[in-house]
């Protein structure tokens, strides 16, 4: 059975009530870290259309970029699987 994996890079910041929330680094938003995650499609649950079997958060994006290069590797993905939101 093959799998169908993401790498999956993205910015965050801290909300107001204390937790994390998405932040578009690109349009200049505030970023207080960055996470990467594996997303696994799982097409045979409609309720739940992905896992994430793997997650870190970094302090800086060179860091994260690093992290997800080589969690790419380690899976036998390309560069082209690993977006960026």
């Amino acid at each position: 059975m093959t799998r169908n994996l993401t790498i999956c890079l993205h910015a965050w910041r801290h909300a107001e009530y204390g937790d994390q929330e998405y932040s578009d680094a690109s349009s200049g938003e505030h970023v207080d870290g960055w996470t990467v995650y594996v997303r696994e499609e799982t097409p045979q649950d409609p309720q739940q259309p992905f896992d994430i079997p793997e997650e870190a958060d970094f302090a800086t994006y060179e860091e994260a970029a690093a992290h997800a290069r080589d969690l790419s590797a380690r899976l036998g993905l390309n560069a082209d699987d690993v977006h960026e939101y």
